[in-house]
């Protein structure tokens, strides 16, 4: 009698799952169709709700005091909110697509080099280790939603484009303020509580709804550069958000995400600065100024000469390289075991590397080290996973977006060039780019893309006025 009670419990359960995957699926057809630009302009709305509800719904399994990102407990709730987010994916993707080609018959070959960066970097990585690396495994479907998700980003028009920038600055400061609100309401999932590695002695560590502390102060820079750029319109609220999001960032305790956050500040200064009003200007109106900056960096540079010189900053660097800390810095929190490990399974597999289960519990186990869930570099990581195709596709890629990102610095008002900079220096120790994912950790990647399309529909406006212009001299020229 319990075995048909359950069996008939699992039954409902199963069609009311199946019911509700059609009404999300339909649901969003319709919603797609009635939305002017399409849905994919709300892509981070889904993302960062659908990976919060999971940990809020599920826990964060990990530990808190790993470098490791955290990832939801077992639940079926969870799991079904992550399915929900990755249907939406698949029907705002393939919406996109085919709107861009009504419209555009003709695919520029700017947006065709993206694509083929994305296409040749998933194959290298993805299909190539997984067919004929020394662990071949089984292709699963949800593989394919990355690539998905960057074709579509690439067919998005210029004010779904501009509108995702701000949907996601506004869902990250939303996901922020959350984050806080729920410190009193679930501290010990909120906070890193026996965090001791601060600059702040006893101050927990903030975590929020992010998989990892790291993540949540990388979260929170994206929201203030977006806000720098793009203010909110009501100063109130501009004001409330850049304190949240500052005071986030400040209890996330990143020395890294610190660092970066205060080098982008003069970036995005500098492409904020209206450089013909101070040509205007005369030398004298900022001579006090400039006089105070050169006595500055005088001041500067004399004193680390004489450091060198009295051999005060050479025992100060021995001392620190004999402590822990140091020890952990020189070593990448111990990455460099990591990175050995990669690069010998590289040696026995050249070209297409040791397959997609490195790094997974089984090698974790055989190698004895639990904390090595990736490569931790992006390019070590993808030569001992799909070897030397892997490798050299990802640098392609890699050469791909920031050479788009530094050329469309003037278009993104310094914004494409701050995440360029960002992800190739978080590439030297972690993975900026997750294949598989379509997690809170794919943010800054996304949102990277999405400036890049900004800038490719102005250099389609500045090729139509280049165009427009020879054809009008060539009109001249013949009558």
């Amino acid at each position: 009698m319990l075995e048909i009670i359950l069996v008939s419990i699992l039954a409902i359960f199963a069609a009311l799952s199946a019911f509700a995957v059609a009404l999300t699926v339909v649901g969003s057809v319709q919603v797609s169709s009635k939305v002017r630009e399409g849905i994919l302009q709300y892509l981070f709305v889904g993302l960062l709700l659908s990976n919060g509800l999971a940990f809020l719904v599920a826990g964060k399994l990990g530990d808190p005091s790993s470098v490791e990102m955290a990832t939801p407990g077992p639940s079926a709730l969870a799991s079904w909110i992550i399915r929900f987010n990755s249907i939406f994916v698949i029907i705002a993707c393939l919406d996109q697509f085919f709107r861009y080609v009504r419209g555009n018959p003709v695919i520029d070959w700017r947006r065709l080099l993206l694509i083929a960066g994305v296409v040749c970097m998933f194959c290298g990585n993805v299909i190539s280790p997984a067919l004929f690396g020394k662990n071949p495994v089984s292709i699963e479907s949800s593989w394919f939603y990355g690539p998905m998700l960057g074709v579509g980003i690439m067919c998005l028009s210029q004010a779904a484009a501009q509108n995702a920038v701000l949907v996601g600055r506004n869902a990250l400061v939303v996901f922020t303020v959350l984050s806080l609100a729920l410190i009193p309401i679930l501290p010990a999932s909120m906070l890193q509580l026996d965090y001791s590695e601060g600059f702040l002695p006893g101050v927990p560590r903030f975590t929020g709804l992010a998989p990892h502390a790291i993540m949540m102060g990388m979260l929170c820079s994206i929201a203030l550069w977006c806000m720098i750029v793009h203010p909110f319109s009501s100063v109130k609220i501009h004001r409330f958000s850049l304190a949240a999001c500052l005071l986030a960032l400040f209890l996330a305790q990143s020395k890294t995400v610190w660092f970066s956050f205060i080098l982008s500040l003069p970036v995005l200064y500098f492409f904020r600065v209206d450089w013909n009003h101070w040509k205007r200007k005369r030398f004298g109106d900022y001579k006090l100024v400039f006089v105070l900056g050169c006595l500055a960096v005088a001041f500067v540079m004399l004193t680390a000469l004489a450091l060198l010189i009295t051999g005060f900053a050479e025992e100060r660097a021995s001392a620190f390289s004999r402590s822990s800390a140091g020890h952990q810095v020189l070593s990448l929190t111990g990455r460099d075991v990591i990175w050995r490990h990669a690069i010998e399974e590289w040696k026995t597999s050249p070209l297409t590397g040791y397959g997609l289960p490195l790094f997974n519990e089984e090698y974790r186990a055989r190698i004895r080290h639990a904390g090595a869930t990736s490569g931790h570099n992006q390019f070590i990581d993808a030569l001992g996973r799909a070897g030397g195709i892997g490798a050299v596709t990802m640098a392609v890629y890699y050469c791909i977006l920031s050479w788009f990102g530094f050329r469309y610095s003037r278009a993104t008002n310094g914004l494409s060039t701050v995440l360029t900079l960002s992800m190739l220096v978080r590439s030297i120790s972690e993975l900026p780019i997750r294949i598989f994912s379509l997690g809170i950790g794919e943010t800054p990647h996304l949102l990277l893309l999405i400036l890049i399309v900004v800038g490719l529909w102005q250099d389609k406006k500045s090729d139509r006025r280049v165009k427009a212009f020879a054809q009008s001299r060539h009109t001249v020229s013949v009558t």
